[in-house]
């Protein structure tokens, strides 16, 4: 995670997927096991990391763009309950 931003970066594009933790730590204690859930997934969605307390993100590059599916929303929710989920 890299970059600091007030707000989410433009454009994010119809089917980005937005995971936001409370921080960075949040997210460095789960970044294997979401990397995990979210390989099992191909398609044309963009996906965002955002960490609240430090007003940073991450977008990931294209070729790890995923397929937002119900299962893979359910599955991310519940192996991380602390991850909030945005589709935009």
């Amino acid at each position: 995670l890299c970059q600091k931003s007030r707000q989410l970066p433009g454009p994010v594009h119809i089917g980005s997927l937005v995971i936001t933790f409370a921080d960075k730590a949040s997210y460095m204690d789960r970044a294997g096991e979401l990397t995990a859930l979210l390989a099992e997934s191909e398609g044309r969605d963009q996906v965002m990391i955002v960490c609240t307390a430090e007003n940073i993100y991450k977008q990931l590059p294209p070729n790890e763009n995923i397929e937002v599916t119900d299962e893979l929303l359910k599955a991310i929710g519940k192996a991380i309950p602390e991850a909030l989920l945005k589709i935009m």
